[in-house]
């Protein structure tokens, strides 16, 4: 990970499983301002670590931008992201929103 990442990098140890809800949300929190692909794929590593509200916070995060929406579509082919675990408000957002080529790819992935 780049040298811009090292704050990122600190706030990452606070996703893993196990961690105190309240940390774990300031790790999310944190990581989703952070630009970067960095920041994306730890949010992306560890979604399933994370409490329910945690994933929302972090799923949401990763609909700002481009590169981020490319990666959590990138998780989606890679089935590490279901289009359940999407739900219907994040789908829609990848279906209606960004680049043509983004939303063409989100159809491919998840249909209309």
């Amino acid at each position: 990970m780049g040298l811009g990442f090292q704050s990122g990098g600190k706030l990452a140890r606070y996703l893993a499983a196990g961690t105190n809800e309240e940390l774990q949300m300031g790790g999310v929190s944190g990581l989703v301002d952070v630009p970067g692909p960095e920041a994306a794929q730890a949010l992306l590593e560890h979604l399933a670590d994370l409490s329910d509200h945690n994933r929302t916070l972090a799923l949401d995060g990763l609909l700002r931008g481009e590169e981020r929406r490319t990666l959590l579509l990138d998780a989606v082919a890679a089935k590490r992201v279901s289009a359940a675990m999407l739900g219907d408000v994040r789908r829609k957002a990848l279906l209606e929103t960004g680049s043509a080529a983004l939303r063409r790819r989100a159809r491919e992935l998840l249909g209309e």
